[in-house]
Protein backbone atom coordinates (compact mmCIF):
# COMPACT_ATOMS: atom_id res chain seq x y z
CA UNK A 1 0.00 0.00 0.00
CA UNK A 2 1.46 3.37 -1.05
CA UNK A 3 0.00 6.69 -0.01
CA UNK A 4 1.00 9.73 -2.07
CA UNK A 5 0.23 13.14 -0.64
CA UNK A 6 0.53 16.43 -2.54
CA UNK A 7 3.32 18.68 -1.40
CA UNK A 8 2.16 21.83 0.36
CA UNK A 9 3.70 25.24 -0.14
CA UNK A 10 5.17 26.61 -3.31
CA UNK A 11 8.73 25.27 -3.02
CA UNK A 12 9.77 21.86 -4.20
CA UNK A 13 12.07 20.13 -1.71
CA UNK A 14 15.02 20.04 -4.12
CA UNK A 15 15.13 23.82 -4.62
CA UNK A 16 14.04 24.85 -1.12
CA UNK A 17 16.84 26.83 0.51
CA UNK A 18 15.21 28.29 3.61
CA UNK A 19 12.11 29.62 5.32
CA UNK A 20 10.57 32.92 6.37
CA UNK A 21 11.52 33.30 10.04
CA UNK A 22 9.89 36.66 10.82
CA UNK A 23 8.19 39.45 8.95
CA UNK A 24 6.50 42.77 9.48
CA UNK A 25 4.30 44.73 7.10
CA UNK A 26 3.79 44.13 3.39
CA UNK A 27 6.17 41.36 2.26
CA UNK A 28 5.82 39.22 -0.84
CA UNK A 29 7.66 36.32 -2.42
CA UNK A 30 7.71 36.13 -6.22
CA UNK A 31 8.13 32.51 -7.34
CA UNK A 32 8.37 31.89 -11.11
CA UNK A 33 6.55 35.18 -11.76
CA UNK A 34 3.72 34.51 -9.29
CA UNK A 35 3.58 36.83 -6.28
CA UNK A 36 2.33 35.57 -2.91
CA UNK A 37 1.97 37.33 0.42
CA UNK A 38 4.72 36.00 2.69
CA UNK A 39 3.85 34.20 5.92
CA UNK A 40 6.02 32.91 8.76
CA UNK A 41 7.23 29.39 7.98
CA UNK A 42 6.77 29.86 4.22
CA UNK A 43 9.40 28.02 2.16
CA UNK A 44 11.94 30.04 0.17
CA UNK A 45 13.24 28.55 -3.06
CA UNK A 46 16.28 29.27 -5.12
CA UNK A 47 15.67 32.33 -7.33
CA UNK A 48 12.57 33.49 -5.45
CA UNK A 49 12.39 37.29 -5.37
CA UNK A 50 11.99 38.63 -1.82
CA UNK A 51 10.19 42.00 -1.78
CA UNK A 52 9.43 44.28 1.16
CA UNK A 53 7.15 47.32 1.09
CA UNK A 54 7.22 50.59 3.05
CA UNK A 55 7.88 50.06 6.78
CA UNK A 56 8.23 46.29 6.15
CA UNK A 57 10.92 43.86 7.31
CA UNK A 58 11.70 40.26 6.37
CA UNK A 59 14.03 37.75 8.01
CA UNK A 60 14.73 34.41 6.36
CA UNK A 61 16.87 31.58 7.63
CA UNK A 62 18.71 29.30 5.21
CA UNK A 63 19.35 25.57 5.69
CA UNK A 64 22.76 26.23 7.32
CA UNK A 65 21.31 28.84 9.73
CA UNK A 66 22.51 31.82 7.68
CA UNK A 67 20.14 34.72 8.37
CA UNK A 68 19.22 37.39 5.86
CA UNK A 69 17.16 40.35 7.01
CA UNK A 70 15.76 42.90 4.55
CA UNK A 71 14.66 46.40 5.48
CA UNK A 72 11.84 48.39 3.95
CA UNK A 73 11.45 48.76 0.18
CA UNK A 74 14.04 46.06 -0.50
CA UNK A 75 14.42 43.45 -3.22
CA UNK A 76 16.67 40.40 -3.05
CA UNK A 77 17.12 37.04 -4.77
CA UNK A 78 19.05 33.97 -3.63
CA UNK A 79 20.77 33.20 -6.92
CA UNK A 80 22.83 30.21 -5.79
CA UNK A 81 22.87 28.08 -2.65
CA UNK A 82 24.60 24.81 -1.87
CA UNK A 83 25.40 23.48 1.59
CA UNK A 84 26.92 20.00 1.88
CA UNK A 85 28.87 19.71 5.15
CA UNK A 86 28.96 15.91 5.14
CA UNK A 87 29.86 15.20 1.53
CA UNK A 88 33.41 14.48 0.46
CA UNK A 89 33.64 17.99 -0.98
CA UNK A 90 32.64 19.63 2.31
CA UNK A 91 31.68 22.75 0.38
CA UNK A 92 29.14 25.52 0.36
CA UNK A 93 28.00 28.44 -1.77
CA UNK A 94 25.60 31.25 -1.02
CA UNK A 95 25.11 34.01 -3.58
CA UNK A 96 22.51 36.66 -2.83
CA UNK A 97 21.71 39.63 -5.04
CA UNK A 98 20.24 42.65 -3.26
CA UNK A 99 19.06 45.02 -5.99
CA UNK A 100 17.39 47.53 -3.69
CA UNK A 101 17.27 48.47 -0.01
CA UNK A 102 19.16 47.65 3.16
CA UNK A 103 20.04 44.18 4.42
CA UNK A 104 21.70 42.43 7.37
CA UNK A 105 23.57 39.23 6.53
CA UNK A 106 24.76 36.81 9.24
CA UNK A 107 26.55 33.69 8.05
CA UNK A 108 25.59 30.34 9.54
CA UNK A 109 27.37 26.99 9.47
CA UNK A 110 28.43 27.54 5.85
CA UNK A 111 31.20 29.83 7.16
CA UNK A 112 32.81 26.82 8.91
CA UNK A 113 33.24 24.79 5.72
CA UNK A 114 36.71 24.39 4.23
CA UNK A 115 35.56 25.17 0.68
CA UNK A 116 33.06 28.02 0.64
CA UNK A 117 31.99 31.07 -1.32
CA UNK A 118 29.76 33.60 0.43
CA UNK A 119 28.86 36.54 -1.78
CA UNK A 120 26.33 39.36 -1.71
CA UNK A 121 25.96 41.44 -4.88
CA UNK A 122 24.60 44.97 -4.58
CA UNK A 123 24.19 47.75 -7.13
CA UNK A 124 27.55 49.17 -6.07
CA UNK A 125 29.76 46.19 -5.24
CA UNK A 126 30.18 42.45 -4.91
CA UNK A 127 30.84 41.61 -1.26
CA UNK A 128 32.77 38.44 -0.41
CA UNK A 129 32.30 37.46 3.24
CA UNK A 130 34.26 35.36 5.73
CA UNK A 131 32.52 34.20 8.91
CA UNK A 132 30.68 37.39 9.17
CA UNK A 133 27.82 39.59 10.18
CA UNK A 134 27.46 42.70 8.05
CA UNK A 135 24.96 45.33 6.97
CA UNK A 136 24.72 46.98 3.59
CA UNK A 137 22.42 49.53 2.07
CA UNK A 138 21.75 53.09 1.08
CA UNK A 139 23.39 55.81 3.17
CA UNK A 140 22.24 58.83 1.20
CA UNK A 141 21.09 59.99 -2.21
CA UNK A 142 23.63 58.22 -4.42
CA UNK A 143 25.68 56.36 -1.87
CA UNK A 144 25.76 52.93 -0.34
CA UNK A 145 27.58 51.73 2.75
CA UNK A 146 28.75 48.55 4.42
CA UNK A 147 29.21 48.01 8.16
CA UNK A 148 30.98 44.84 9.30
CA UNK A 149 30.16 43.74 12.86
CA UNK A 150 32.12 40.48 12.90
CA UNK A 151 34.56 38.89 10.46
CA UNK A 152 35.55 40.62 7.24
CA UNK A 153 34.17 41.50 3.83
CA UNK A 154 36.26 42.02 0.72
CA UNK A 155 35.69 42.31 -2.99
CA UNK A 156 36.02 44.14 -6.25
CA UNK A 157 34.41 47.50 -6.86
CA UNK A 158 33.92 48.63 -10.46
CA UNK A 159 35.26 52.12 -11.18
CA UNK A 160 35.74 54.18 -14.35
CA UNK A 161 39.39 53.08 -14.31
CA UNK A 162 38.55 49.39 -13.83
CA UNK A 163 38.03 47.21 -10.78
CA UNK A 164 39.40 48.26 -7.41
CA UNK A 165 39.84 45.87 -4.48
CA UNK A 166 38.78 46.65 -0.94
CA UNK A 167 38.63 44.91 2.43
CA UNK A 168 36.28 45.99 5.21
CA UNK A 169 36.69 45.23 8.91
CA UNK A 170 34.52 48.09 10.14
CA UNK A 171 32.45 50.64 8.26
CA UNK A 172 32.75 51.62 4.62
CA UNK A 173 30.66 54.35 3.08
CA UNK A 174 30.94 54.39 -0.68
CA UNK A 175 29.89 57.07 -3.08
CA UNK A 176 30.19 56.87 -6.83
CA UNK A 177 32.35 59.74 -8.08
CA UNK A 178 33.71 60.15 -11.59
CA UNK A 179 37.44 60.51 -12.10
CA UNK A 180 36.91 64.00 -13.50
CA UNK A 181 35.02 65.09 -10.37
CA UNK A 182 37.75 63.67 -8.12
CA UNK A 183 40.65 65.09 -10.15
CA UNK A 184 41.22 68.16 -7.91
CA UNK A 185 41.22 66.07 -4.74
CA UNK A 186 43.60 63.53 -6.26
CA UNK A 187 45.94 66.28 -7.50
CA UNK A 188 46.02 67.82 -4.00
CA UNK A 189 47.02 64.44 -2.51
CA UNK A 190 49.93 64.11 -4.96
CA UNK A 191 51.28 67.58 -4.11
Amino acid sequence: FVLALPQTGHAQSKDRVGVVERLQGDVSIVHFGNSAKATEGMAISLKDQLVTGADARLQIILADDTQITLGENAKAVIKEYHFSPFSSGNRGVVLVEVSKGAFLFTTGRISQLADKRIEVKTALANLMAKGTEFWGGPTGKDSEGVAVFEGSVAGPLETDLGPALYRVNGVLAAEETSFEAAHETLAAIEA
